[in-house]
């Protein structure tokens, strides 16, 4: 927030001396900004001042929009399955933690698959959580750089030469913000499915397509960000 409200009174300051010399050299009569470039871009700085001073509470609100809309895919796709019980455990149990996922292989499947098999599974599940952790990691990363930096984004919207500043923002920050509800839903529909598929554990058909259904979503989190620009991409049209 320290950091934020530097870059504000940075930013407000830039509008002012933009706003000053646009009237100056009307005055002097200067060919830098013609008249109708000052009547178009006057009423902008009005509207950057205002969303400059509210930008750390408009992006706060933004972000807890976002993660509540995840939050509600999630609750809506786990709900009819409240009371889904596979082999004795609970699917909340099991999408509560990660390391859950370890009741979707039985123990006679991996001592099927002996050590190199379970190894290989377990490999593959820890890649999954740390690049799952990993690129969510790099979301709030992202998302709190451009809540600090929205001053300076804001202040580029004035102009049609800074524009392009305005846009790669708002552009790069609804993509982060679309991320976690993607994220949040292929994690859930990934946890029942695989729930689901390993109901049965005398079947090892379905033990591995259970935790291919569980795993499978954490490797297309770092697409989620693709995903979220065609979403956005979509709405713009």
């Amino acid at each position: 927030y320290a950091a934020w409200s530097e870059l504000r009174n940075i930013a407000i300051g830039l509008l002012v001396i933009a706003a000053l010399v646009m009237v100056i050299s009307q005055a002097m009569g200067f060919e830098a900004f013609d008249a109708y470039t000052i009547k178009k871009v006057l009423p902008r700085i009005l509207i950057a001042v205002i969303g400059i001073s509210l930008s750390w509470e408009l992006v706060q609100f933004l972000v807890q929009f976002a993660d509540d809309i995840g939050f509600g895919i999630r609750n809506l796709i786990y709900t009819p399955f409240e009371s889904f019980i596979k082999g004795g455990v609970d699917i909340n149990q099991t999408t509560s933690s990660t390391f859950g996922a370890a009741a979707i292989l039985s123990a006679p499947f991996l001592l099927w698959t002996g050590l190199i098999g379970a190894l290989t599974f377990a490999i593959i599940a820890a890649v999954a959580v740390v690049l799952a952790f990993f690129i969510i990691t790099l979301r709030e990363i992202l998302v709190v750089f451009l809540a600090v930096f929205a001053p300076i984004a804001i202040a580029a919207y004035i102009l049609p030469a800074t524009q392009k500043v305005w846009k790669l923002w708002w552009t790069t920050f609804w993509k982060a913000l679309i991320m976690f509800p993607l994220i949040a839903g292929m994690i859930a529909i990934g946890h029942v499915f695989a729930a689901i598929a390993s109901q049965n554990n005398s079947n090892y058909l379905n033990q591995i397509i259970a935790f291919i259904a569980y795993f499978g979503p954490y490797f297309m989190i770092p697409k989620t960000f693709s995903f979220a620009g065609g979403i956005l991409s979509m709405t713009s049209d």
